[in-house]
């Protein structure tokens, strides 16, 4: 499969949104055609963000985490891949943006650049790594991505 363009962003936890405090909770990419990939924090595993906000109830964290997932899931539904249409250009550029939209509650998509790569699905799940799990920077390199 030839590199194809992709914009991503992380998808942020601000409990407070008033004092800019966030935790990354996942990681969404769509490509030129629409296609969406996402992966986010399991709901089940919170220890981390009660660490950071010890106030919280477990119960806010878990079904903030599983609407959000079922959220960008339908969206990635509503904006089917571009390939289905003769006319395809607008379908991609249109899902990034609604995507990354400003909104109310605790959640926030944080647009954070662009990328090229042969598989998204993998160049998101080592994103997820970097940015949620806090694994080494290395295992991002732009470089295996940009031929």
């Amino acid at each position: 499969m030839p590199p194809k363009p992709f914009r991503f962003a992380t998808i942020e936890l601000l409990p407070y949104p008033a004092l800019g405090e966030f935790v990354i909770v996942g990681v969404a990419a769509v490509d030129d055609t629409g296609r969406l990939e996402f992966k986010t924090l399991n709901a089940n595993r919170t220890t981390r963000l009660k660490q950071f906000f010890p106030e919280i109830e477990r119960t806010v964290f878990t079904t903030t985490l599983r609407d959000i997932r079922e959220e960008i899931a339908a969206v990635g539904k509503h904006f089917p891949p571009a390939d289905l249409f003769a006319e395809n250009d607008a379908i991609g550029s249109q899902l990034f943006p609604a995507l990354t939209a400003a909104r109310e509650g605790m959640i926030r998509i944080n647009a954070r650049g662009t990328g090229v790569t042969e598989d998204m699905t993998q160049w998101v799940s080592k994103a997820f790594d970097r940015y949620v799990c806090r694994i080494s920077a290395s295992v991002l390199s732009l470089a295996p991505f940009l031929k």
